[in-house]
């Protein structure tokens, strides 16, 4: 009799837990779109600490966002665009080092603005962490904008770090390797 009524509080436990994946499986959509909401208003938040933490988040979850999707104008990447242009311009060290992360990582996706352009360069030229200065060639690669690009063509001239100048080539290179026909 107790291994019957055993039997039956498994049974009624099993079930029990397969409504509650409908209803979890239902819920998804909302707790993922609620997720992405929170995600990307962390992005703007005067705390620096839960701005970077927002930016990890997003890199680790990136699927999940829609960030990697063949989507290049969706809303979700408008409004990641946006708050990565605002962090590049953080006076804290770790946020800007993980939007430079993000953009090396989606930059094909999106075009920044010149500002962020431009903070990427003044990274590039004037940080005197040569590993943050790669970090923002890396990010300036990767949007393959125009004006960079031949920014980095006359720099070249003018760099004195060895590894920073064969990044730099390498850059250019690849730049107008995909321009040719």
């Amino acid at each position: 009799m107790k291994r019957v009524i055993s039997y039956l509080t498994l049974f009624v436990v099993s079930l029990s837990l397969g409504v509650g994946n409908q209803s979890m499986a239902q819920d998804k959509n909302s707790n993922l779109d609620s997720f992405r909401e929170n995600i990307l208003g962390n992005l703007s938040s005067p705390n620096p600490g839960v701005r970077e933490s927002a930016l990890q988040l997003i890199n680790q979850y990136s699927v999940e966002l829609g960030l990697k999707t063949d989507e290049t104008d969706s809303e979700a990447l408008g409004s990641f665009r946006k708050n990565l242009e605002a962090n590049l311009a953080s006076s804290n060290f770790g946020v800007r080092q993980s939007a430079m992360q993000l953009i090396a990582q989606y930059g094909d996706r999106f075009e920044l603005n010149r500002d962020a352009i431009f903070s990427l360069m003044r990274t590039y030229r004037y940080e005197k962490d040569i590993n943050f200065r790669k970090m923002a060639l890396a990010a300036l690669h990767k949007t393959q904008d125009k004006w960079a690009m031949e920014f980095l063509k006359i720099s070249l001239r003018f760099e004195e770090n060895q590894s920073l100048k064969h990044i730099i080539e390498a850059i250019v290179f690849d730049y107008e390797s995909a321009l040719a026909p």
